[in-house]
């Protein structure tokens, strides 16, 4: 354990606590009873501080190593995208600043909405090459997406992004702003429109649904989004945060591991009540 620990710049505590709650446990013993690491323990210990490097909390590492549809080769896939993710994100922020230092070196003052723009959606199209290695759909999401869109014929995906929620056996149509996003949906998805969720360019109750996946804290207007949902579809679906419950902070693990500074993000977010009211009950 000493010699792994070494070579994997950890602390022999750190695997200590990895073999305890189960997350990295050696296979095997040495004559003299030592605990003693195979190939395959050193390559789930790779993948296990690959993940805890990248900032994943250990609940999450742990369901990314046990995900059964992955294998060393998927891991490997889906780290190099988290890294090329991140790469993309710190170039961009880079680029943004060398442009404001440049600016105010020539004495230009650069406006406040162009301060926030370069940190903002550019910044949001900047991170966004590598989504689909870097994003995975949810079993538990997509069933009880597709429990709620019932005998829909027709469904219009809101904030499609790749598309990683639309349902098959559908005729489905995109919505997606970013230019991005639109570039990653894989071939043989459904055609998507280049339109804003507040301003959806369709006539009255021209689908039977409208969904809308972890997309509404991402729009300008979320309320007015929901009604032109609302108006463009005979039903509505949308999977999007619960503010309103006591303690969601605590228990989201974004706000709760990563960015307790997400919380401030969704400070003034719709009730759950009203958005609810917003698509029709």
């Amino acid at each position: 354990m000493g010699r792994v620990a070494e070579l994997a710049g950890v602390s022999v505590r750190t695997l200590h606590h990895y073999d305890r709650i189960g997350l990295v446990r050696p296979s095997a013993r040495t004559p003299a009873g030592y605990r003693a690491y195979r190939a395959g323990d050193m390559e789930r210990l790779r993948e296990v501080l690959a993940y805890r490097r990248l900032g994943f909390g250990l609940r999450e590492v742990a369901e990314l190593v046990d995900d059964p549809s992955a294998d060393a080769l998927a891991h490997l896939r889906r780290l190099r995208g988290l890294l090329r993710e991140r790469r993309d994100l710190a170039d961009a922020m880079v680029a943004a600043i060398d442009r404001e230092i440049a600016a105010r070196a020539e004495g230009v003052t650069v406006p406040p909405e162009e301060q926030l723009g370069l940190l903002g959606a550019r910044l949001y199209d900047a991170i966004g090459g590598a989504y689909l290695a870097t994003r995975r759909t949810e079993p538990r999401f997509a069933a009880q997406i597709g429990e709620a869109l019932g005998d829909a014929r027709t469904v219009v995906n809101v904030g499609a992004g790749t598309g990683s929620y639309e349902p098959a056996g559908r005729e489905v149509t995109a919505v997606e702003p970013s230019a991005v996003m639109r570039a990653q949906r894989p071939a043989g998805a459904a055609p998507c429109v280049a339109a804003a969720a507040e301003r959806l360019p369709f006539a009255d109750h021209a689908f039977d649904v409208a969904m809308a996946v972890s997309t509404v804290h991402h729009w300008e207007d979320p309320m007015a989004g929901l009604r032109e949902m609302r108006r463009v579809a005979r039903r509505v679906v949308v999977l999007t945060f619960d503010t309103d419950e006591p303690g969601w902070r605590d228990r989201f693990w974004l706000t709760r591991d990563y960015l307790p500074e997400f919380a401030a993000v969704l400070a003034d977010f719709p009730s759950l009540r009203g958005m609810a009211e917003a698509i029709g009950g």
